[in-house]
């Protein structure tokens, strides 16, 4: 039984708590990252992330929580043979407690932002099946997730026609600059796709909008059917979405901050415009650094 056994490594108790759970592909194993502490009545417990105490010492489930809460604990498949005990929490319960520990606690990183949107694509849809334009897409943002990793971005999320990347998690001092160079080097990548199998097998001359920008963002890893998820969430996060959306009335394929543009040209002082974003109060000082759209057409969403 785990109750015997006597203070050990971390990796070690974990492996032995994983084993007699009999759950070791269970996200719980991760929620119960534990480490067996020796209490001051010399008895043995161990602790959760967030500091309450699981007892798998009993061999039923007896949860001392609400039967909304219970019900809870049953979607997220605790295992039945843990028992969830009081600890010395100040407030809330075990559950809410280990619930807390689902995801790992964020982190506030300066990262720079790059958010791209597929400009014409309403007009695409309208035109072309939609399994066509998935492929087409797929084969753009193929293109597009090598251009950001090769340049030492992250893509945080996707959507539709639409894709979110991050630069800076592990070369915080260059990302605003490797933001830039991935922008140029995914229109370049959509120069050629265009050119070579967009227009000559579907008549489509694709175009995109880019938002950049920089600032504190909050970062989090979760676990989403077993796979490991970063979120990244701030208004540095919003700006750059709004600066995206702004290359259609800007007609100009790439905007960036002034703040982070800055960080490129540091005694630039001329050029910037203010602009009124979408749910920013203030006005945004932006840089126009990419290429009108090849038409009116191709300035719409």
């Amino acid at each position: 039984m785990l109750k015997n056994i006597p203070l050990m490594k971390t990796a070690t108790f974990i492996n032995h708590l994983k084993a007699h759970l009999c759950c070791p592909e269970q996200q719980v194993k991760k929620q119960l990252a534990t480490i067996a502490v020796q209490q001051n009545d010399n008895t043995t417990s161990y602790q959760a992330f967030a500091s309450c105490s699981v007892d798998v010492t009993k061999p039923q489930t007896t949860v001392y929580v609400s039967p909304a809460e219970q019900q809870l604990a049953q979607r997220y498949n605790l295992p039945a043979n843990v028992t969830l005990a009081q600890g010395n929490t100040k407030k809330g319960n075990a559950l809410s407690d280990l619930l807390g520990s689902i995801t790992t606690r964020s982190e506030e990183r300066n990262l720079g932002l790059l958010f791209l949107d597929i400009r014409n694509f309403t007009s695409i849809m309208e035109v072309y099946p939609a399994q066509t334009v998935l492929h087409v897409v797929r084969l753009l943002f193929l293109l597009f997730s090598k251009s950001i990793k090769e340049n030492g971005g992250r893509i945080i999320e996707t959507g539709g026609d639409s894709l979110y990347a991050v630069f800076g998690l592990d070369a915080p001092l260059g990302a605003v600059n490797d933001s830039v160079k991935a922008s140029y080097a995914i229109l370049n990548d959509l120069e050629t796709f265009n050119t070579s199998y967009a227009i000559p097998q579907f008549g489509l001359d694709i175009e995109i909008g880019i938002g950049l920008h920089k600032g504190n963002v909050a970062v989090s890893y979760s676990d989403l059917d077993d796979l490991g998820h970063l979120t990244v969430m701030g208004l540095p996060v919003n700006i750059a979405a709004r600066l995206q959306a702004a290359t259609k009335e800007l007609n100009n394929n790439i905007i960036i901050s002034d703040e982070a543009y800055r960080i490129l040209e540091p005694t630039a002082n001329d050029d910037a415009i203010s602009i009124r974003l979408k749910g920013i109060s203030a006005p945004v000082p932006v840089r126009l650094l990419g290429y009108p759209y090849h038409s009116n057409l191709f300035a719409t969403a």
